[in-house]
């Protein structure tokens, strides 16, 4: 809470100090970005977990063919399968994952370029033109100039 200081004064933060104590509330400075919110967080925690217990099951189904398959040709085939199978479904997620972030940044860059409706402008913004690049959506600023100039969608 200390940095209110700078922006209330002494005698203002001391009397928000003194309203806010032992209330159980925490105020923070979301600008540095080490806020996430706990939607996002426990999106993101149930979605790690889950790959995580799909790896470990398909890499248990894999050892256990390796073991049964010895010589035979039929298993090792199937084995090949799996893996290919494995390395699609890996692949696939990280795309997803990717897609995710890039929408995430996104909603989050056009947050601070102030759109009135982001569900409005997503659609219009070629995400091909854009590269994320520490969580920010690098490139939207010629598209929003533009969109600026066409509609009435930005504060």
């Amino acid at each position: 809470m200390e940095f209110l200081k700078e922006y209330l004064g002494e005698e203002l933060y001391t009397q928000v100090e003194q309203a806010v104590e032992g209330k159980g509330l925490k105020l923070a400075n979301l600008a540095n970005g080490e806020y996430v919110a706990k939607e996002k967080f426990m999106q993101s925690s149930t979605q790690v977990k889950e790959l995580q217990e799909q790896l470990k099951e398909r890499d248990g189904q894999l050892e256990q063919l390796k073991k049964q398959a010895g010589n035979s040709e039929e298993l090792n085939k199937r084995i090949a399968e799996l893996e290919e199978t494995n390395k699609l479904a890996k692949a696939q997620y990280e795309v997803d994952w990717k897609k995710r972030d890039v929408e995430d940044a996104l909603k989050e860059s056009l947050r601070e370029h102030k759109a009135k409706d982001a569900a409005i402008v997503m659609p219009l913004i070629d995400r091909a033109k854009l590269i994320i690049q520490d969580g920010k959506a690098v490139g939207l600023d010629e598209q929003i100039k533009v969109l600026q100039e066409k509609a009435r969608i930005f504060v």
